[in-house]
């Protein structure tokens, strides 16, 4: 399954292979499905890699891209790839109703709240102009989340 689903993302054709782990998960027992959830969590993370690397020529691309994470985030929350398109995306998101919309969207949908606040205070820093009580204020809470996160 997952040599298919690569080839398939290679020749460009990620909604086929969507279409196919989806489908296979729809008929597995629960206790089978998490690989599958990482497979398809995967598949949408390099389908929205591969968009972001053609270039977006408006928000409702980019919006695009960040619902493929929110799939991709729903399959399985972990994935360390989606949440580093997500961080990316949300540092490089113009100001834009739907795609602010979105990625409130995908950091509520159950992610470590550490990265979170990580991700929003980064946004608020790079904002035209920087909101810089609001960073320092959500780079704090995702430290006190995760101390790792840097400061």
């Amino acid at each position: 399954m997952k040599t298919c689903c690569e080839l398939l993302v290679l020749s460009f054709r990620e909604s086929e292979a969507v279409k196919l782990l989806e489908g296979r998960l729809s008929r597995v027992a629960e206790s089978e499905a998490e690989p599958l959830r990482f497979l398809l969590s995967e598949v949408l993370t390099r389908w929205c890699e591969r968009k972001r690397a053609a270039g977006f020529k408006n928000a409702e691309e980019m919006a695009e891209c960040l619902q493929l994470l929110a799939r991709a985030l729903g399959a399985f929350p972990g994935n360390e790839g989606a949440l580093n398109e997500v961080s990316w995306l949300a540092n490089t998101a113009p100001d834009s109703l739907e795609v602010e919309a979105l990625l409130n969207q995908i950091l509520d949908s159950g992610i470590d709240p550490g990265f979170v606040h990580f991700v929003l205070g980064t946004r608020a820093a790079v904002k035209n102009p920087p909101d810089l009580a609001a960073a320092d204020e959500h780079f704090g809470r995702a430290i006190a989340h995760n101390d790792s996160f840097p400061g």
